[in-house]
């Protein structure tokens, strides 16, 4: 979410987020994509997201994938 966005909207999205992830479509949709919730909100789900992006940029790089390196697009080494 935008970094300016009001703490009590912020407080909104985070409730209605964690609401959504309880209920069994989600749940169905992150077995199928074989994925897990990880609760993470503010913070620390920027600090993992961006860890999570130069690890996977990185590993892609590395194997060839694209023709441009992390750096160029000022994604930082893990």
């Amino acid at each position: 979410m935008h970094k300016d966005t009001p703490g009590h909207i912020k407080s909104i999205l985070e409730a209605a987020y964690a609401e959504a992830v309880e209920t069994r479509g989600f749940r169905a949709f992150l077995g199928n994509v074989r994925a897990m919730p990880m609760h993470l909100f503010g913070e620390e789900a920027q600090v993992y997201l961006q860890h999570w992006q130069s690890i996977t940029a990185r590993a892609m790089y590395e194997a060839s994938s694209p023709e441009r390196s992390p750096e160029e697009w000022v994604i930082r080494r893990p």
